[in-house]
């Protein structure tokens, strides 16, 4: 797919509306990282996609809009790697002291590598 190979964001690759995250709180399934909280479900759509929610009390505006910036980077990054058919859904926890891309991304990648949700390609 097109949309999988570039290094764009278009949004066809976000949850976007309410319906999607109430219905990816209610049956996806949960799991659980020292910063984060990953909800994953199926979707109707044949495209890996990416919800952020950050909490009022993880910090200032400014603190919870670079977190986001932070994993749709990471997201942006690696989108080939997620598994097409599902929505991810990532919560920060309140105490996440994650600082920068690296981090985020050694912890997002080290839980999907576990959970078996990576894909796998031959010739990366």
């Amino acid at each position: 797919m097109k949309i999988l190979e570039d290094n764009s964001f278009p949004k066809c690759l976000r949850v976007r509306k309410r319906k999607d995250f109430q219905k990816l709180k209610e049956n996806g399934k949960r799991y659980f990282t020292k910063n984060f909280i990953v909800i994953i479900g199926k979707n109707d759509v044949n495209l890996p996609r990416i919800g952020i929610i950050v909490a009022r009390k993880y910090g200032k505006a400014v603190e919870r809009n670079r977190m986001k910036r932070l994993i749709r980077e990471f997201f942006r990054q690696n989108k080939k790697l997620f598994k097409v058919g599902y929505d991810y859904l990532i919560i920060v926890k309140n105490n996440c002291d994650l600082k920068n891309y690296w981090e985020v991304k050694a912890e997002l990648e080290d839980f999907l590598k576990r959970q078996k949700f990576w894909k796998k390609y031959w010739f990366l």
